[in-house]
């Protein structure tokens, strides 16, 4: 005869030991919601294990209670439809003719025309539907200044946002590193080369590294950030780039990024981009010095579009709100490469279920300020289905409060720490277990809330 009451109370001490693991994980978050409801459920299933014992009644009701739980958990076992477009990178999502994108077409270029001169003229000439736009982005232009507005009077946090973001302009000069004629390369296999450059972009401070051949189309077909004088470069042809790509992506401080849209976030930010500029530019000396080229991708030399080509090297997939999102840290990290023409071993796409959960939970969307981000399915852009980012209202907000916002990485539940707790969340989103990609969203706004709010910092990041 089966004890059912023994076999409750074990349930039960599984349940008490996972909302205890639930609790530690939230107090440490400083998510106070979470913990509320992670201590009320952890006090129910304490109680609960000596009243299974001592009242008959509750134990008929423990029983479909218990009985409940364990079907659900069998439910959730059941593995979804593998997306074998996913599995092909970024190609998979494409429909048609995929264009090479002009880099004077991004929003941060376009901020960079000044009206006074033929660049400005000659682009707003060929798009005149976006210039009243731009127009007003250029006006509000108090982008990390507390003299003249925005959200953040902390002029201590914007200091150390400007140290941050001015490191890669100290850098740009030595994104290309061309071996000196004459240096031998060493011999070494595919593999063992790739071993090392991935070991050392992780000892230099990357979360993740993969290795991709790089797709043409991703290669910008104009320059058109310019980060100094050289005005002739604006408009001319991007060279052609090396064949293979080394990406990284570097982890955002949990604790800061959840004070979006607030200076701390963005303190976070331009160290990061400090960060990426450093150990990409290392990395292509180090190509250098291996007898091939080495040419750093960071803020201040671009000739590639990097989202796509961290889905070809295998970093993860791209979210509704346009960011790479990874397996560990979500979209919390910046990504950077290094593009080289040493053979190296190239990684393949995975799948970690993001498609298919941002198909449900549409939380960026919804808490997004300026509305930029999309609420309804993927559409084509440019031959290839995905989530239609608008870039020129998001950096118009970005204006506005005077930082990077970032609320759509803060609210995103795979930016949550990669606690063993969450790590089983992504385990059954991964599966694409159809019943957790559809109840995961509705938990994440239970414990952390629907409505955005900016989470409290460390006394030394604090911000109005």
């Amino acid at each position: 005869m089966v004890d059912y009451v023994s076999l409750m109370l074990v349930m039960d001490l599984g349940i008490i030991l996972f909302m205890l693991i639930a609790l530690i994980d939230s107090w440490n978050e400083k998510e106070d919601r979470a913990v509320t409801i992670s201590g009320i459920s952890l006090l129910f299933h304490i109680t609960l294990g000596p009243a299974l014992v001592m009242y008959p009644w509750i134990q008929q009701a423990g029983i479909i209670y218990f009985g409940a739980i364990a079907v659900f958990g069998i439910l959730l076992l059941i593995p979804g439809v593998t997306n074998e477009r996913t599995l092909q990178g970024t190609m998979g999502n494409a429909v048609s003719e995929v264009k090479k994108v002009d880099e004077r077409d991004m929003v941060f270029a376009r901020n960079q025309l000044r009206p006074d001169s033929k660049e400005y003229h000659e682009y707003y000439n060929a798009h005149p539907e976006l210039e009243e736009m731009d127009k007003k982005i250029r006006d509000k232009g108090n982008l990390f200044t507390w003299m003249t507005g925005g959200l953040d009077k902390a002029p201590m946090n914007l200091a150390m946002i400007h140290s941050g973001f001015v490191m890669p302009s100290f850098l740009g000069e030595y994104a290309v590193g061309d071996p000196i004629e004459g240096t031998p390369k060493p011999d070494v296999t595919m593999t063992e080369a790739t071993e090392v450059v991935k070991n050392f972009t992780k000892h230099l401070g990357a979360c993740a590294v993969g290795v991709c051949e790089v797709n043409p189309n991703w290669v910008y077909s104009k320059r058109g950030e310019i980060h100094g004088d050289n005005w002739e470069d604006w408009g001319t042809d991007i060279p052609d780039v090396p064949k293979y790509a080394v990406v990284f992506a570097v982890e955002m401080n949990y604790e800061h990024v959840m004070a979006a849209p607030h200076t701390p976030t963005e303190v976070e930010v331009g160290y990061r981009y400090a960060q990426g500029a450093f150990i990409s530019t290392v990395v292509s000396q180090w190509f250098k010095n291996m007898g091939y080229k080495g040419v750093a991708q960071h803020t201040r030399n671009y000739d590639v579009m990097l989202p796509p080509l961290a889905v070809d090297a295998g970093l993860g997939e791209v979210g509704r709100q346009g960011y790479m999102i990874t397996p560990g840290e979500g979209p919390r990290t910046r990504v950077f490469a290094i593009l080289t023409d040493m053979p190296l071993v190239t990684d393949k796409p995975i799948s970690i279920g993001v498609e298919e959960y941002c198909l449900y939970c549409v939380k960026c969307a919804t808490t997004c300020p300026s509305k930029s981000i999309p609420i309804g399915d993927m559409t084509v852009y440019n031959g290839v289905k995905r989530w239609k980012v608008d870039g020129s209202t998001c950096f118009h907000y970005w204006n506005v409060v005077g930082t990077g916002c970032a609320i759509c990485m803060a609210v995103c539940g795979f930016s949550r720490p990669n606690t063993p707790l969450h790590q089983i969340v992504k385990w059954f989103i991964k599966r694409k277990n159809p019943i957790a990609l559809r109840l995961f969203p509705h938990m994440d706004d239970l414990f952390y809330g629907k409505k955005w709010k900016p989470r409290k910092v460390s006394s030394w990041l604090k911000y109005n």
